[in-house]
């Protein structure tokens, strides 16, 4: 499974993801790394970026990395009988 990280480290560098985003600098990026997440409005410029670039980004691995757990993806539990 994809982290923001992970998709920020596919760029040459933080400064690269800032431009292609048209942020005012790299802390706003280092904010998205240390939240582990990448606010949705920024996915439509993040994948054109990417493919820019040749990097692979795809809507569905950013929904997937945001989605929260579900019952069905989350561990299962164990009831006491």
């Amino acid at each position: 499974m994809s982290n923001v990280k992970g998709i920020i480290d596919r760029f040459d560098s933080a400064y690269e993801v800032a431009r292609a985003l048209n942020l005012r600098n790299t802390g706003q990026v280092g904010q998205m790394i240390k939240r582990d997440s990448i606010p949705a409005w920024h996915w439509v410029r993040l994948v054109e970026a990417g493919k820019e670039r040749g990097i692979v980004i795809t809507f569905e691995e950013l929904a997937r990395m945001h989605a929260r757990p579900t019952l069905t993806t989350a561990r299962p539990i164990q009831l006491a009988h």
